[in-house]
């Protein structure tokens, strides 16, 4: 015979279950959105596409050092944009003097 706990365990283990997958959804898609969102692409795709090929063709050490590059670059979310474009527009929007300041470190001055 079915007890009322029974049925109450089911129904919360149910939607426990059910929430577990799309808070993972949500949360997947979330921390991946500055990917998507990138104006101008080629750049990293040419620096895949170079990793690719530079596998293909046997030359690990610079396989190894396009993917540290895309690893910085991914982590370095400035210099990404750099690459890439922005999407600020208007009076807020950097210009080419602010982009070249956060491209060239001024450790020699």
């Amino acid at each position: 015979m079915v007890q009322g706990t029974d049925i109450l365990t089911f129904y919360i283990t149910v939607i426990i279950i059910t929430g577990m997958q799309i808070r993972y959804f949500f949360l997947f898609y979330s921390h991946r959105a500055f990917v998507y969102e990138i104006n101008y692409p080629d750049p990293m795709l040419r620096l895949c596409e170079s990793i690719h090929l530079c596998r293909a063709r046997g030359d690990l050490k610079m396989e190894d050092e396009n993917f540290r590059l895309l690893c910085d670059l991914t982590r370095k979310l400035e210099l990404l944009k750099l690459l890439t474009g922005t999407n600020m527009k208007g009076e807020y929007a950097p210009g080419p003097e602010e982009n070249k300041a956060l491209l060239i470190p001024k450790v020699y001055n």
